[in-house]
């Protein structure tokens, strides 16, 4: 979750992993297969077979963060399914807005870790100490997803332990609000003490000491996960309950559909490379969009001498009713990749929306 982060949809549900993790696991596993079997198959096949658990690790994963919601019987997710150390989280409408079902959803997941603990636990003592490549892999992915199963039983926002103790805290302070903070605290002492925890056993002198690395990942993950969440779960709440007609004024760059090209580049220059620009016409009324590809394209091509020449014209930007909600705006961008969106705020007068903007709204 740390880093970059690789973004790819299976059977119409988007993923997000981090790169970090992955590197890890698989490193993590390479270790463990080197340590287990020092006189086994060469390294190449070790790797290998680290990719493989690392696959099963994170399939896993996202196999226990459905497996809750189907139990929950709840749907509408908001994003894509995050995978980490912790497997997979994601959030859902219903759970941002009823508290009672982030708890029963948060029970039924706390139920289905504890399961997976048990029999991955009963996996890994009977291939613990069997010879071979196979024994020492059965016993890497089922410690690994053990741990994973246990970890999302931990009170870290986000996790399924985090919505069961936030239910808890809620009897002792007086309002929601409160008993997020203090979960979102406790999430960041937990996230501490994993670290401390993998890096004392980093240090000790044992052949089971690489096993602190992904306690320490895990922790970093944690305190991350815990800023992701609050933050998106607030965003969340704030999109439900406004619509894109209640926006305020437009932050996005706006340049005239005769100005030169100059000025275009200045923009870009200050914006950055990925601004979104806003071609307006003489009343400022906007009449198309340019990126800096655009850009880039009319010059190679010798097309450019304003910026109405390079523009996406606005006919080609879906447009939306002005009483969508922000979050059904923002999912549909996050779920098209479409670069805007135009709403009629009044008579005649038309706006863009960008998904930066949308997201912003609870900042």
């Amino acid at each position: 979750m740390i880093g970059p982060r690789l973004h790819f949809t299976i059977r119409s549900t988007p993923l997000t992993i981090g790169v970090s993790d992955l590197l890890v696991v698989v490193a993590l596993c390479w270790l463990a297969l080197e340590t287990a079997t020092p006189a086994g198959p060469s390294q190449p096949a070790h790797l290998l077979v680290s990719a493989a658990i690392a696959i099963i690790f994170f399939f896993f994963g996202l196999l226990l963060e459905y497996a809750k919601h189907a139990f929950s019987r709840s749907g509408d997710r908001v994003g894509p399914a995050l995978l980490s150390f912790f497997g997979a989280v994601t959030l859902t409408r219903a759970e941002t807005i009823d508290e009672s079902r982030a708890v029963r959803m948060g029970r039924n997941g706390f139920i289905i870790n504890g399961v997976t603990a048990v029999i991955f636990l009963e996996l890994a003592l009977s291939a613990h100490g069997e010879p071979g490549l196979a024994a020492s892999a059965v016993f890497v992915a089922a410690v690994l997803i053990m741990g994973m199963a246990l970890l999302r039983m931990c009170p870290i926002q986000g996790l399924d332990g985090g919505q069961v103790s936030r239910w808890y805290l809620a009897t002792i302070f007086e309002d929601d609000e409160g008993s997020r903070q203090a979960v979102g605290v406790l999430s960041i002492g937990i996230s501490l003490l994993f670290m401390f925890s993998g890096f004392l056993v980093l240090a000790q002198p044992s052949h089971w000491n690489i096993w602190g690395l992904p306690m320490m990942a895990a922790g970093v993950d944690c305190a991350a996960l815990s800023q992701w969440f609050s933050r998106r779960e607030r965003w969340v709440r704030a999109a439900s309950a406004q619509r894109v007609d209640e926006l305020g004024q437009s932050r996005l760059p706006t340049i005239k559909r005769s100005a030169p090209i100059s000025e275009l580049l200045s923009i870009f220059a200050v914006e950055g490379q990925r601004a979104l620009v806003v071609v307006t016409d003489e009343r400022g009324q906007p009449t198309g969009l340019i990126q800096l590809r655009q850009l880039k394209a009319a010059v190679h091509a010798g097309a450019a001498s304003h910026p109405d020449d390079m523009m996406i014209t606005l006919s080609s930007v879906p447009r939306i009713e002005r009483e969508t909600s922000i979050l059904d705006a923002a999912l549909y961008l996050e779920r098209t990749g479409q670069l805007a969106l135009v709403v009629e705020v009044a008579a005649g007068k038309m706006r863009v929306i960008s998904l930066d903007e949308l997201r912003r709204i609870a900042d």
